[in-house]
C-alpha cells in the first residue's frame, strides 16, 4: 500500500505544471518531461534573448516578445539540426511598401548563403523561398489566402529530408518537396524593408515528437 501511495504522489506531482509545484516558477527545457517529448529548443523571451545571435538589424525584447525593426536577422539553435518541427507565434506591427516587407521565419539556416524562409505577404499570400548557394530563390511555392501577417499567427514548419510542410494556426497550407534541398540548419527570424515585427513562444522538436496541432483562429492568439 505504501508503495502504491508513493507512486500516486509521483504521478500527481509530475502532472502539475511547473508554476504550480511548490511555488516554483520554472522548469528548464532539459527537464525529463521535455526530453521525453523530444523538445530541442524553447524560448518565450521572459528572460531576454540570450540564446539568439543577431546577424544584422535592430532587435529588442518588449513585453516578453522579440521585436525586430527594419532589415535584419536573428538566429538560434544548431546548424546540425536536420529533421525537426519549428513553431512560433508571429505578428507584423508595421509593414513596408512592398507586400513582402513583413516578418519572416528562417529555417534550416546552414550559413548566410543557404537557408529557407517563409512569410505571409500583406495580401495574405504565403510564400516559401530560400537562399541557395548565395542566390536568392523566391517563390518555391505561393499559397493565396493563407493568413493576415498583421494579426498574431502560429506558424509550424515540419521538415524531413527534402519535404517541407507548413501550417498556419493549425491548418496545413503547404506540402512541398524540394528537388535541391538544404539538408540541415538552425532557425531564425528575418525581415526586410521598413517593418516592425514581433515573435514569441518559439519551440523546436525532433521530427515526429511534436504535440498534435489544434486549429485556432488568429484573433484568439493575441491572448497570452
Amino acid at each position: 500500500m505504501r508503495r502504491i501511495f508513493f507512486l500516486c504522489i509521483i504521478l500527481l506531482v509530475s502532472s502539475v505544471p511547473p508554476s504550480k509545484i511548490g511555488g516554483q516558477a520554472q522548469w528548464p527545457v532539459s527537464s525529463l518531461y521535455a526530453a521525453e517529448k523530444g523538445l530541442l529548443f524553447s524560448e518565450d523571451f521572459a528572460k531576454g534573448a540570450g540564446e539568439w545571435e543577431v546577424a544584422s538589424g535592430a532587435w529588442d525584447v518588449d513585453n516578453g516578445e522579440y521585436v525586430g525593426t527594419g532589415d535584419g536577422m536573428a538566429v538560434a539553435g544548431s546548424t546540425d539540426w536536420t529533421d525537426y518541427v519549428y513553431e512560433v507565434r508571429i505578428k507584423t506591427d508595421e509593414s513596408g511598401e512592398a507586400t513582402w516587407n513583413v516578418g519572416m521565419l528562417a529555417f534550416r539556416y546552414a550559413d548566410a548563403d543557404n537557408w529557407y524562409f517563409v512569410l505571409l505577404h500583406t495580401n495574405k499570400t504565403m510564400e516559401l523561398g530560400k537562399r541557395f548557394a548565395g542566390q536568392h530563390v523566391p517563390g518555391l511555392a505561393n499559397i493565396p489566402g493563407a493568413g493576415d501577417p498583421k494579426q498574431w499567427n502560429t506558424i509550424r514548419i515540419e521538415v524531413k529530408k527534402a519535404n517541407i510542410k507548413i501550417f498556419v494556426n493549425g491548418k496545413k497550407k503547404l506540402d512541398f518537396t524540394d528537388p535541391e534541398p538544404i539538408e540541415n540548419g538552425s532557425i531564425g527570424f528575418w525581415e526586410n524593408g521598413a517593418s516592425t515585427c514581433r515573435y514569441d513562444d518559439v519551440k523546436v522538436w525532433e521530427y515526429g515528437k511534436a504535440p498534435e496541432l489544434t486549429a485556432v483562429a488568429s484573433c484568439q492568439l493575441s491572448a497570452r
